[in-house]
Protein backbone atom coordinates (compact mmCIF):
# COMPACT_ATOMS: atom_id res chain seq x y z
CA UNK A 1 0.00 0.00 0.00
CA UNK A 2 2.79 2.70 0.64
CA UNK A 3 4.51 1.95 -2.79
CA UNK A 4 1.16 2.18 -4.52
CA UNK A 5 0.57 5.54 -2.45
CA UNK A 6 4.49 6.96 -3.06
CA UNK A 7 3.91 6.07 -7.11
CA UNK A 8 0.77 8.08 -7.00
CA UNK A 9 2.05 11.21 -4.99
CA UNK A 10 5.23 10.85 -7.26
CA UNK A 11 3.07 11.12 -10.68
CA UNK A 12 0.61 13.60 -9.21
CA UNK A 13 3.63 16.11 -8.12
CA UNK A 14 5.15 15.47 -11.52
CA UNK A 15 1.45 17.10 -13.11
CA UNK A 16 1.51 19.65 -10.84
CA UNK A 17 5.28 20.13 -12.07
CA UNK A 18 4.24 20.04 -15.76
CA UNK A 19 1.30 22.21 -15.09
CA UNK A 20 3.46 24.89 -13.31
CA UNK A 21 6.02 24.72 -16.62
CA UNK A 22 2.87 24.96 -19.36
CA UNK A 23 1.78 28.32 -16.92
CA UNK A 24 4.98 29.72 -16.72
CA UNK A 25 6.22 29.93 -20.52
CA UNK A 26 2.87 30.11 -22.46
CA UNK A 27 3.79 32.19 -24.92
CA UNK A 28 6.82 29.89 -25.64
CA UNK A 29 4.88 26.93 -26.18
CA UNK A 30 2.34 28.87 -28.38
CA UNK A 31 5.40 29.94 -30.74
CA UNK A 32 6.72 26.43 -30.66
CA UNK A 33 3.51 25.20 -32.62
CA UNK A 34 3.30 28.39 -34.83
CA UNK A 35 7.11 27.52 -35.77
CA UNK A 36 6.56 23.96 -36.04
CA UNK A 37 3.53 24.05 -38.24
CA UNK A 38 5.36 26.73 -40.35
CA UNK A 39 8.16 25.21 -40.91
CA UNK A 40 6.29 21.81 -42.10
CA UNK A 41 4.06 23.65 -44.10
CA UNK A 42 7.51 25.54 -45.60
CA UNK A 43 9.01 21.68 -46.05
CA UNK A 44 5.89 20.86 -48.04
CA UNK A 45 6.21 24.14 -50.00
CA UNK A 46 10.22 23.48 -50.73
CA UNK A 47 9.39 19.85 -52.13
CA UNK A 48 7.08 20.50 -54.16
CA UNK A 49 8.64 23.89 -55.69
CA UNK A 50 11.66 21.44 -56.50
CA UNK A 51 9.91 18.50 -58.34
CA UNK A 52 8.17 21.58 -59.95
CA UNK A 53 11.21 22.86 -60.90
CA UNK A 54 12.70 19.37 -62.36
CA UNK A 55 9.74 19.19 -64.58
CA UNK A 56 10.16 22.51 -65.89
CA UNK A 57 14.27 21.89 -66.69
CA UNK A 58 15.66 23.75 -63.49
CA UNK A 59 18.16 21.31 -61.93
CA UNK A 60 19.87 23.81 -60.12
CA UNK A 61 17.19 25.49 -58.60
CA UNK A 62 15.13 21.93 -57.80
CA UNK A 63 18.21 21.05 -55.87
CA UNK A 64 18.18 24.18 -53.78
CA UNK A 65 14.72 23.69 -53.15
CA UNK A 66 15.04 19.86 -51.94
CA UNK A 67 18.28 21.13 -49.56
CA UNK A 68 16.29 23.92 -47.92
CA UNK A 69 12.99 21.21 -47.28
CA UNK A 70 15.45 19.10 -45.46
CA UNK A 71 16.49 22.02 -43.37
CA UNK A 72 13.24 22.96 -42.27
CA UNK A 73 12.17 19.47 -41.81
CA UNK A 74 15.00 19.50 -39.52
CA UNK A 75 13.82 22.71 -37.68
CA UNK A 76 10.20 21.05 -37.11
CA UNK A 77 11.83 17.91 -35.63
CA UNK A 78 13.62 20.51 -33.44
CA UNK A 79 10.63 22.44 -32.15
CA UNK A 80 8.63 19.88 -31.99
CA UNK A 81 11.60 18.01 -29.36
CA UNK A 82 11.24 21.18 -27.50
CA UNK A 83 7.39 20.99 -27.47
CA UNK A 84 6.99 17.32 -25.46
CA UNK A 85 10.33 18.49 -23.37
CA UNK A 86 8.18 21.62 -22.12
CA UNK A 87 4.96 19.41 -21.79
CA UNK A 88 3.38 21.06 -25.01
CA UNK A 89 1.06 19.15 -27.33
CA UNK A 90 2.27 19.12 -31.21
CA UNK A 91 -0.27 20.06 -33.66
CA UNK A 92 -1.28 18.48 -37.13
CA UNK A 93 2.11 19.06 -39.56
CA UNK A 94 1.44 22.14 -42.05
CA UNK A 95 0.75 21.45 -45.76
CA UNK A 96 1.10 23.72 -48.53
CA UNK A 97 -1.32 23.25 -51.61
CA UNK A 98 0.67 24.59 -54.86
CA UNK A 99 -1.86 26.49 -57.44
CA UNK A 100 -1.18 26.08 -60.77
CA UNK A 101 0.09 28.93 -62.43
CA UNK A 102 -1.65 29.61 -65.61
CA UNK A 103 -0.66 31.91 -68.68
CA UNK A 104 3.53 32.25 -67.45
CA UNK A 105 6.54 30.39 -69.09
CA UNK A 106 8.60 27.98 -66.90
CA UNK A 107 11.13 30.43 -66.36
CA UNK A 108 8.76 33.09 -64.99
CA UNK A 109 6.53 29.99 -62.75
CA UNK A 110 10.01 28.84 -60.65
CA UNK A 111 11.54 32.64 -60.72
CA UNK A 112 7.85 33.49 -58.60
CA UNK A 113 8.81 30.49 -56.50
CA UNK A 114 12.18 31.23 -55.55
CA UNK A 115 10.51 34.80 -54.84
CA UNK A 116 7.84 33.25 -52.95
CA UNK A 117 10.48 31.25 -50.54
CA UNK A 118 12.89 34.14 -50.34
CA UNK A 119 9.68 36.18 -48.94
CA UNK A 120 9.08 33.69 -46.56
CA UNK A 121 12.45 33.44 -45.10
CA UNK A 122 13.10 36.74 -44.65
CA UNK A 123 10.22 37.38 -42.90
CA UNK A 124 11.60 34.73 -40.68
CA UNK A 125 14.74 36.21 -40.15
CA UNK A 126 13.53 39.77 -40.05
CA UNK A 127 10.44 39.24 -37.76
CA UNK A 128 9.47 35.59 -36.71
CA UNK A 129 12.09 34.37 -35.33
CA UNK A 130 13.53 37.14 -33.51
CA UNK A 131 9.88 38.38 -31.70
CA UNK A 132 10.25 34.87 -30.68
CA UNK A 133 13.61 34.48 -29.08
CA UNK A 134 13.11 37.53 -27.29
CA UNK A 135 9.58 36.25 -25.93
CA UNK A 136 11.19 32.66 -24.71
CA UNK A 137 14.07 34.56 -23.69
CA UNK A 138 11.43 36.79 -21.28
CA UNK A 139 10.04 33.24 -20.41
CA UNK A 140 13.31 31.90 -19.40
CA UNK A 141 12.40 29.16 -21.67
CA UNK A 142 16.40 28.34 -22.87
CA UNK A 143 15.93 25.52 -24.83
CA UNK A 144 13.36 26.97 -26.67
CA UNK A 145 15.65 30.02 -27.17
CA UNK A 146 17.95 27.62 -28.65
CA UNK A 147 16.09 25.60 -31.31
CA UNK A 148 14.79 29.17 -32.42
CA UNK A 149 18.35 30.50 -32.43
CA UNK A 150 19.32 27.09 -34.92
CA UNK A 151 16.21 27.79 -37.37
CA UNK A 152 17.13 31.95 -37.76
CA UNK A 153 20.97 31.09 -38.84
CA UNK A 154 19.60 28.63 -41.15
CA UNK A 155 17.12 31.17 -42.64
CA UNK A 156 18.96 33.48 -43.25
CA UNK A 157 21.23 31.31 -45.14
CA UNK A 158 18.08 30.37 -47.64
CA UNK A 159 17.05 33.59 -47.82
CA UNK A 160 20.42 34.89 -49.66
CA UNK A 161 20.46 31.31 -51.99
CA UNK A 162 16.86 32.46 -52.78
CA UNK A 163 18.05 35.53 -53.81
CA UNK A 164 21.02 34.78 -55.33
CA UNK A 165 18.98 32.02 -57.29
CA UNK A 166 16.32 34.56 -58.45
CA UNK A 167 18.69 36.83 -59.40
CA UNK A 168 20.50 34.65 -61.52
CA UNK A 169 18.24 32.57 -63.20
CA UNK A 170 18.98 30.57 -66.35
CA UNK A 171 22.48 30.89 -65.74
CA UNK A 172 23.09 29.10 -62.21
CA UNK A 173 25.24 26.09 -62.18
CA UNK A 174 24.05 23.01 -60.76
CA UNK A 175 26.02 22.81 -57.22
CA UNK A 176 27.43 19.21 -56.82
CA UNK A 177 26.17 18.62 -53.57
CA UNK A 178 24.55 20.77 -51.14
CA UNK A 179 25.41 20.43 -47.47
CA UNK A 180 22.75 20.32 -44.70
CA UNK A 181 23.64 20.12 -40.84
CA UNK A 182 21.50 17.52 -39.06
CA UNK A 183 21.38 19.19 -35.90
CA UNK A 184 20.58 22.41 -36.70
CA UNK A 185 19.59 22.75 -40.53
CA UNK A 186 22.24 25.17 -41.53
CA UNK A 187 22.55 24.94 -45.25
CA UNK A 188 25.88 25.40 -47.60
CA UNK A 189 26.27 25.18 -51.65
CA UNK A 190 28.86 22.89 -52.95
CA UNK A 191 30.84 23.09 -49.55
CA UNK A 192 30.93 22.91 -45.88
CA UNK A 193 33.01 24.33 -43.12
CA UNK A 194 35.10 21.69 -40.59
CA UNK A 195 32.26 22.31 -38.13
CA UNK A 196 29.38 24.24 -38.33
CA UNK A 197 29.27 27.54 -37.05
CA UNK A 198 26.00 27.73 -35.46
CA UNK A 199 26.00 24.28 -33.55
CA UNK A 200 29.47 22.98 -33.93
CA UNK A 201 28.45 19.40 -35.25
CA UNK A 202 31.59 18.46 -37.65
CA UNK A 203 31.26 18.21 -41.11
CA UNK A 204 31.59 14.18 -41.28
CA UNK A 205 27.66 14.15 -40.23
CA UNK A 206 26.25 16.66 -42.41
CA UNK A 207 23.96 15.42 -44.93
CA UNK A 208 24.54 15.54 -48.61
CA UNK A 209 21.56 16.61 -50.40
CA UNK A 210 22.44 15.77 -54.18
Amino acid sequence: MKRVISVASLMIAMGVVCSSALAATPRSLANLQKAYVGETTAASKYTQFSADSSRRGFRAESLLFKAAAQAEEIHAGNHAAVLREMGGSIPQPGVYHMTPAQNLTNRQIVEMHLKDAAKGEMYERNVMYPTMIKEAESEHATKAVNTFQFALAAETQHAALYKKYAKNLGSNKIAKVFYVCPVCGATWEGYSPKLCPTCGTRSTEFKKVR
